[in-house]
């Protein structure tokens, strides 16, 4: 409290502090934090605070999230490990691209799933891309698969070489030998046998 004061002095009352655990528990590294703290400054409103009813005295002139927006343009998420491990990452602000309408990303996820109308649905509390209905009407226009305005000159193909069906070889008819261990002085040496 007393380093928050000293530092932001005339801007206390300007930041926004959140906390996830009390939703969470120990993410033991998942960095769900850090994903709060991005949307929180794209959404301009962070969750509140689990379990935050009252507010003690000394921690009045503090904003704790889910009180009011956030007009923030900058983040910063402080973690504490175990064994006095700190970590400290500083976020900018900036506004996410939405994916209604997004002709970029579209193009993205039909790329990474390999689906020409991809679909994002939740299948057992997992987001997972499925196949769209092809008969269905596309919502975007993407006018790069399109067949290009001006054809190309045509080009002279040579003819396609005649492929020769795979042949099986049969194997040369070998002597099958294998490995017997060997016992009295010899012990621990092999000798090979012969079958025919």
């Amino acid at each position: 409290m007393t380093a928050l004061e000293t530092t932001f002095a005339g801007h206390l009352n300007e930041i926004c502090i959140s906390n996830t655990k009390g939703f969470t528990g120990h993410t033991l590294g998942a960095a769900i934090e850090d994903v709060v703290l991005v949307k929180a400054l794209q959404q301009r409103k962070a969750p509140p605070i689990a379990n935050l009813t009252k507010v003690p005295a000394h921690f009045q002139k503090l904003n704790f999230s889910g009180q009011e927006n956030i007009d923030s343009e900058y983040g910063l998420h402080l973690s504490a490990g175990f064994g006095s491990h700190f970590a400290f990452m500083f976020v900018k602000r900036v506004q996410e691209n939405q994916v209604e309408g997004n002709l970029a990303y579209h193009r993205w996820l039909r790329k990474v799933s390999g689906v020409q109308k991809p679909e994002l649905k939740i299948i057992d509390n997992t987001l997972c891309v499925v196949a769209g209905d092809p008969e269905a009407p596309s919502a975007l226009t993407d006018t790069s698969s399109q067949a290009p305005a001006v054809r190309p000159a045509a080009t002279k193909e040579a003819p396609a070489k005649p492929v020769s069906p795979i042949q099986t070889v049969p194997a040369p008819a070998t002597s099958v030998t294998s490995e017997v261990p060997v016992s009295g002085p010899d012990k621990g040496r092999t000798a090979e046998k012969s079958k025919r």
